[in-house]
């Protein structure tokens, strides 16, 4: 089922998109005002009925919840992002320009990549746009910078919800549980580089018109599949046989040193029923992905229940 947060996010850019088209502003603002309450409700929306939505927000976004709640998707938000150019969500990601200043760059001036951006803003050609200006330039530039800084690396924070939330949309349109996060992001790493995932499905199903509406493919190779979710974080699906599924799993989830560990008391690819069986079989107990840097998880006695939770470090106050 669908959750706030992600509803939210799909509000959020379905607006961005409709002034990025100029298609109508007025359910624009309506989805922007809808994203930003349902980003801070507690109550599940999907799990409203129409009178309960309907005192709550207008017909226009009522009737997109519903469809959404049917459908699970939007078709008209779907049919945006076909349309719209791959460059244009990474410019979505810079500080003060929305779906009207991109249209512009997009529409007048031709620019539709970060770099075409950067270049005319270097070259004085933004600024002579109308809306623009020489601060408004500046601020692009120095945008630029602090994002090609950062592109790198992101906060597990930040996009925790949005992994979780790719491989519960990727299950369902795969049709299969074999979907999961590996690599940094399932080992909650304090920073990542993007999201990675491992499938085990027919190959062809990943070039699907459903999963371009959530992974936008910019390569493939080898069963490896490199892109970035609408807003740009970026994306690498593995692909491999479900009877290896639970090999290349761990493969690919530990840090090499701790792959490297393990494997070399098994010393050779074998098919597993699940992760366990991997440390069962060499002779060790069960090691959770966030362990698995090659550091403290040799020595561990006690049991993963153990670890600091964010509940631990909620703080009750009693008066």
């Amino acid at each position: 089922m669908l959750s706030n947060r992600e509803m939210s996010r799909m509000f959020g850019l379905y607006a961005e998109l409709l002034l990025l088209h100029t298609d109508d502003e007025r359910l624009a603002g309506l989805l922007s005002g809808a994203a930003y309450r349902i980003k801070r409700m507690s109550e599940k929306v999907t799990g409203l009925g129409s009178q309960e939505l309907s005192k709550l927000f207008p017909p226009e976004i009522t009737r997109i919840i519903e469809g959404l709640k049917r459908k699970k998707n939007i078709p008209a938000l779907d049919e945006l992002i076909q349309l719209t150019p791959g460059g244009l969500f990474e410019m979505m990601r810079i500080k003060g320009l929305g779906g009207k200043k991109l249209s512009l760059l997009w529409k007048t001036a031709g620019i539709d990549t970060l770099d075409a951006l950067l270049e005319a803003s270097m070259n004085g050609l933004v600024s002579k746009l109308p809306g623009f200006g020489e601060r408004t330039q500046e601020n692009i530039i120095e945008a630029i910078e602090v994002h090609r800084t950062n592109v790198d690396r992101f906060h597990y924070a930040t996009v925790a919800d949005q992994a979780n939330d790719l491989i519960e949309i990727l299950q369902k349109i795969l049709k299969t549980k074999l979907v999961s996060l590996c690599g940094e992001v399932r080992r909650k790493s304090t920073t990542v580089s993007g999201i990675e995932i491992l499938t085990a499905v027919d190959i062809k199903k990943l070039y699907g018109k459903q999963i371009r509406n959530v992974f936008i493919m910019q390569s493939s190779e080898n069963g490896i599949f490199k892109g970035h979710t609408p807003d740009e974080i970026p994306v690498t699906i593995y692909h491999t046989s479900s009877e290896y599924f639970y090999h290349e799993l761990f493969t690919h989830t530990g840090n090499q040193a701790h792959v490297s560990k393990i494997f070399g008391r098994i010393n050779s690819k074998r098919k597993f029923i699940s992760e366990e069986a991997i440390y069962k079989k060499a002779g060790l107990s069960f090691i959770v992905p966030e362990m698995r840097e090659d550091v403290a998880e040799w020595t561990f006695k006690k049991n993963s229940e153990d670890l600091i939770t964010l509940e631990d470090m909620a703080c009750k106050i009693d008066f």
